[in-house]
């Protein structure tokens, strides 16, 4: 099928990019039908947001935003010291081919190709900042907006209204942050490029399929649905 180890490591690349996307896509879609984590995120959202624009001290809720903040930001300042560490080694591209030459289980590439493997993690870690700064910056006007929320003495109308907006705006951090974690994963599948290209691509699959299952059929799911569903019950 592949004439040269190129051809090989082209379709590997190709592979690994229509994976990533298409099950962007793919759980998009599939969320906005089936139950997820995703959706029964969101319904907590709404619900702690309702809450909130329901109570006058939020100095708790401070706390919790203070965290979620913190878990973001210490993933934006990761991904920033693995892209320094990333462009040392492509500074440093000879002493490191010198250096997988001697170990058995890594393929021998050109330099060229070793700087493309390393170019990819470049890429992979590049959209993991912008992704997981952008989530800092959502998490910080969701913390305005709940710092300008209306008292208790509003209308149900304006606080029913402005919980939803606040709980859209929270959603979309979210699911920012979600998108920073799962280049994370793509990019230990990166890793085993320097392996061998079927290495590549086996584990980008692997991904894939640790990914769906935690989103559509992990226990946290099951745990997190049943008790959304004890909580709708009630209200009845």
């Amino acid at each position: 099928m592949f004439t040269t180890q190129n051809d090989l490591d082209l379709f590997s690349v190709v592979w690994f990019v229509f994976v990533w996307l298409g099950y962007s896509l793919f759980s998009e879609a599939k969320g906005r039908k089936v139950n997820c984590l995703k959706g029964v995120r969101n319904s907590y959202i709404q619900r702690w947001m309702t809450s909130i624009c329901h109570r006058d001290i939020r100095i708790s809720d401070a706390t919790l935003f203070t965290i979620l903040e913190r878990n973001v930001a210490f993933c934006a300042s990761t991904s920033l010291f693995v892209l320094v560490g990333l462009l040392s080694a492509l500074v440093n591209l000879e002493s490191i081919a010198a250096a997988f030459k001697q170990m058995s289980f890594f393929q021998h590439s050109s330099l060229d190709v070793l700087a493309a493997k390393l170019l990819l993690l470049v890429t992979v870690y590049i959209y993991a900042v912008f992704t997981f700064t952008w989530s800092m910056r959502q998490y910080n006007f969701v913390i305005m907006m709940v710092g300008a929320a209306p008292l208790d003495d509003a209308s149900d109308e304006l606080r029913t209204a402005y919980a939803k907006d606040v709980a859209g705006v929270l959603s979309l951090a979210s699911n920012t942050f979600n998108h920073g974690l799962r280049s994370y994963y793509f990019s230990l599948a990166v890793l085993f490029w320097f392996v061998h290209a079927f290495a590549f691509i086996g584990l980008t699959f692997g991904v894939v399929c640790i990914l769906y299952r935690r989103e559509f059929a992990s226990k946290t799911l099951r745990a997190m649905s049943f008790n959304q569903r004890s909580y709708q019950q009630s209200l009845r």
